[in-house]
């Protein structure tokens, strides 16, 4: 059996009502998912160093723990809501007044990896990140800033904004828009493909996408 080790530094705080996380691996994997459920945003950064970062910020009122698992050769991220003793759940309410529950990660990840990202409702934000990202939500905004590998969208309901640059893109939506530049292309399935270094596919029911060349 082939065991696996991941050293990382996992941090709590309260503060008040909200719980802050910080997480930090030298993930060796090139493979790398996020299961979202619990989450209200995802936000996906280049990071500047080797490791892999996740920083959880939660406004909800109850505690949510970020957990690993090893999947083949995937590692994979998802944020479990945890129970709360009696005594913990008054000091959560206590500071939930006048507030919107909500819990947000900003991952920071080193360039080349192969990122996969599930959810049902949930907005995701790629600040440009240089790799492969596959997204597969029901419902939820999508910004990709500029495209920086082979990106792969599938959305029932939302909006998808990209910035394109040296991209294929084969885009489909049964009852969505697709603008390019601002000008509408009057058809649910849009193809342009030549000797690009990038791929921007997307496949939905219902979303809208928005692209800006670059």
């Amino acid at each position: 059996m082939k065991i696996v080790t991941f050293s990382f530094l996992f941090v709590t705080a309260f503060m008040f009502s909200q719980q802050k996380q910080l997480f930090s691996s030298d993930i060796k994997l090139n493979s790398i998912q996020f299961v979202t459920n619990n989450l209200d945003d995802i936000t996906i950064e280049n990071s500047k160093t080797e490791k892999l970062e996740i920083i959880l910020e939660n406004d909800n009122s109850f505690p949510i723990r970020i957990v690993t698992n090893k999947r083949n050769e995937t590692i994979v991220f998802s944020f479990q809501k945890e129970e709360t003793s009696g005594l913990e759940s008054k000091v959560f309410r206590k500071y939930i007044t006048k507030r919107l529950d909500r819990a947000r990660i900003v991952v920071k990840v080193p360039k080349g990896k192969e990122i996969s990202v599930f959810g049902q409702v949930v907005g995701v934000v790629s600040k440009s990140y240089v790799g492969d990202l596959s997204i597969y939500i029901d419902k939820g905004n999508v910004k990709l800033e500029e495209v920086k590998g082979n990106v792969s969208v599938n959305l029932f309901l939302g909006n998808i904004y990209a910035e394109i640059n040296e991209t294929n893109l084969t885009l489909k939506t049964v009852h969505g828009i697709i603008e390019i530049d601002e000008k509408n292309k009057e058809t649910n399935l849009f193809e342009s493909s030549a000797a690009n270094k990038f791929n921007l596919s997307v496949k939905s029911i219902h979303a809208n996408i928005y692209l800006t060349k670059k």
